[in-house]
């Protein structure tokens, strides 16, 4: 599937990612296919399932021996990018900035996520289907 049977690819950079579409809820995945994909090709066949490693964010800098202390923490987990905030350990991690999708987070878990950054010294701003939390307090 080419950038350019996708029509929200269009004009995109040669490096730019590929157009596919990955997410841990299945009929998402199907919908999205039954919009884009061939035709000719089965929604089901194309599907591939597959189970990654997850590590907390800690573990993971560790692992490659990165610095703990972090500038930007860029997330988009199509809904879960509030699990993978709390699982980053901003107490320990203190990303500068966390910039994150709030489009698929519900109002309560949003305000649940605002709160928990708020307690880290994080002011949050909301642009487009995004929030920025950006740590104010040392």
């Amino acid at each position: 599937m080419g950038k350019n049977s996708v029509p929200y690819a269009l004009g995109w950079p040669a490096y730019r990612a590929p157009t596919g579409v990955t997410s841990t809820n299945r009929e998402f995945v199907r919908n999205w296919l039954t919009q884009y994909l061939d035709k000719s090709i089965n929604v089901d066949s194309a599907i591939e399932e597959f189970t990654v490693e997850s590590l907390s964010l800690a573990a993971l800098l560790e692992r490659h021996d990165f610095p703990n202390q972090i500038d930007v923490l860029q997330i988009d987990a199509e809904g879960f990018d509030d699990q993978v905030i709390y699982a980053s350990d901003v107490a320990q991690t203190r990303p500068r900035l966390i910039n994150f999708e709030v489009i698929n987070l519900s109002e309560s878990k949003y305000a649940d996520l605002k709160s928990h950054l708020n307690n880290f010294g994080y002011d949050l701003f909301l642009h487009d289907n995004d929030a920025l939390a950006v740590r104010t307090a040392l």
